[in-house]
């Protein structure tokens, strides 16, 4: 394990114990963490996204009418942080700077694309119930890393294109809404127009 063997490696005062719960002294340490510095891009993009979609609709049944579309978005110039001075986990060098911790820059370079095809089904009766069915066939992949990630390659963030944190790839929901009948004995702007929703 890299983090317990530079752990070993320091000699602190009071001892460092990993452990919780945490002491509340603060301890000092040889040799001294290095410095780490963050910084944003003087060349920053603006954020945006293209979004497509073509759908297909279709009375199937008496009130009841079948859509298939296709959903797609793609994401550009998303805000991410990289390292640009990474410690080898076997030299133990750093790629600018010994002297240094990380060097992290926000940059505007990752993106991201999603592709779905959507079918839904609703169904009107005379009753007021409509009925709403709809199942999302979905992909999305990206290559901005989350919290406490790094990027292998900082010159090429394509590397890590792969699945995104937000890639579900299976949806479905079903949704139902009834239409109260209007209620007697009170005034029409009260009584009526209430909905029942249930998803």
């Amino acid at each position: 394990n890299i983090s317990v063997s530079i752990y070993q490696n320091l000699t602190c005062t009071p001892p460092l114990n990993i452990s919780y719960p945490l002491s509340a002294t603060i301890p000092s340490c040889t040799p001294a963490a290095p410095s780490s510095m963050s910084f944003v891009s003087p060349h920053t993009p603006d954020s945006y996204a293209e979004h497509y979609s073509l759908s297909l609709q279709q009375q199937i049944a008496k009130n009841t009418v079948f859509t298939l579309a296709y959903v797609g978005n793609h994401g550009l110039h998303i805000s991410t942080q990289l390292n640009l001075n990474p410690q080898s986990p076997v030299t133990n060098q750093r790629a600018i700077s010994n002297a240094f911790g990380g060097l992290y820059q926000t940059a505007y370079e990752a993106a991201s694309k999603y592709n779905s095809m959507q079918f839904n089904i609703q169904h009107s009766s005379s009753h007021g119930l409509i009925m709403n069915a709809s199942y999302t066939w979905a992909h999305e992949r990206d290559d901005e890393l989350g919290l406490f990630e790094t990027y292998q390659n900082v010159q090429d963030l394509h590397q890590e294109w792969a699945n995104g944190d937000t890639d579900v790839r299976n949806a479905f929901s079903l949704g139902l809404t009834y239409a109260l009948p209007t209620a007697p004995k009170v005034p029409k702007a009260v009584g009526e127009g209430w909905q029942l929703t249930s998803v």
